[in-house]
């Protein structure tokens, strides 16, 4: 059997046969076509080819079973079409469309010799030539040195910033990538230990920007990112930078106020007890054995009572420091209660002898209060020291 290679495709025959490999698969709506869901896919074959074949809503169940990120496959009579249009996920000539007579056969990983992955790294050259220029979509590879604070964009969309370095020779050449929405909510600094770098990040299918003299590439919903990638070219990166340590900074928001740690940690900062004695905050801390989560309470917490929260921030505790906040705040509270009793002092001995108003000695005004405080308890649920693993 005469297998062709992804290079030998042209649009003057339809009874191809290729064996190829599933490197990158994801699904997306297609908006000009009333909503329809698409599948779409990245080949590999032997030789490294990449070429993007296109299943439309009314084929996909059909060859849902024998297509699966990774998995080998031998595909017959499909239709190659000249690639046209916008947002090419790769740069080929031409595009696969599996037609009524395609057919798919699965066959043993082992027994072929094709990449499990495979990208088109754009080059520094090409950059400036695919600012504003959707054609094709570029897939960029460096070594992670920034991570910015998660951004609020209005109050529908999330992004965060990250900064590489495109070239590991030249610290000089980088580059900032906005992670939209999933692919920047799960990604936080602590997850990238500097002991344990250093990182290589490959982001794919993005689109070229430039603002304000700045080049920034983002993600859009064909995206898929990558952290130490077991591949060659990656494992040769990480050998280079190895022996120059590289610091990731964290990056702090363009809109959010520069302040130091040891203010930032214990800003608001509450304990869950404290927590259900008081009143919602928009942007809580809560302190736990590890890690000192600043959390984020919206409309939806508020009105909708749903149970899941933003954390804008991570802190990893430091001991001398807690031991400084805690001192400081037992001060603040016994100054609060001498002022307190002096108050009450001053108040009982220019007034006359209150009467009892059927709570024991307790005056009016404690009574009221008392029954406030009960009230607002009311609005919480109690929480041990224990964590559910949802918090």
């Amino acid at each position: 059997m005469s297998y062709s290679l992804l290079s030998d495709l042209d649009t003057t025959r339809d009874d191809w046969l290729v064996k190829v490999r599933v490197c990158r698969m994801w699904e997306f709506k297609n908006y000009k076509r009333s909503n329809e869901m698409i599948s779409d896919m990245i080949l590999i074959d032997e030789k490294g080819t990449l070429v993007h074949p296109v299943i439309w809503k009314n084929k996909v169940n059909r060859f849902r079973a024998n297509l699966a990120k990774g998995s080998v496959i031998i595909i017959r009579n499909f239709k190659v079409a000249e690639s046209m249009g916008e947002y090419r996920p790769v740069q080929s000539d031409v595009k696969i469309t599996f037609m009524r007579i395609t057919a798919i056969q699965k066959i043993k990983d082992d027994t072929v010799n094709i990449p499990k992955n495979g990208f088109q790294f754009i080059r520094p050259n090409i950059v400036r030539s695919r600012v504003n220029n959707n054609t094709y979509l570029s897939d960029v590879v460096g070594c992670l040195c920034g991570i910015g604070d998660l951004e609020s964009v209005g109050s529908k969309w999330k992004k965060r910033d990250l900064h590489i370095l495109t070239d590991p020779e030249d610290r000089s050449g980088k580059a900032k990538i906005t992670l939209w929405e999933d692919y920047g909510e799960g990604l936080y600094p602590y997850l990238f230990p500097s002991e344990s770098g250093p990182y290589i990040v490959i982001v794919t299918t993005t689109t070229v920007k430039e603002f304000r003299g700045e080049i920034t590439f983002a993600t859009i919903a064909t995206t898929k990112t990558y952290v130490n990638l077991q591949m060659d070219h990656i494992t040769s990166l990480i050998q280079k930078l190895a022996t120059k340590p590289i610091h990731i900074q964290t990056i702090e928001s363009g809109n959010g106020c520069n302040i130091p740690i040891e203010e930032a940690m214990f800003q608001n900062r509450m304990t869950i007890t404290e927590l259900l004695d008081s009143d919602w905050s928009y942007d809580i801390e809560v302190s736990t054995k590890e890690f000192v989560f600043k959390l984020k309470l919206t409309n939806f917490n508020l009105k909708e009572g749903l149970e899941n929260y933003t954390v804008t921030k991570v802190f990893v505790p430091d001991e001398e420091l807690e031991l400084q906040h805690r001192s400081n705040k037992e001060k603040k509270e016994k100054l609060k209660m001498e002022a307190m009793q002096k108050s009450h002092v001053e108040k009982a001995g220019g007034s006359e002898e209150h009467p009892d108003d059927g709570e024991g000695t307790s005056n009016g005004k404690t009574r009221v209060y008392a029954r406030s405080f009960i009230t607002k308890r009311k609005h919480f649920i109690h929480l041990d020291g224990e964590s559910d693993g949802d918090t």
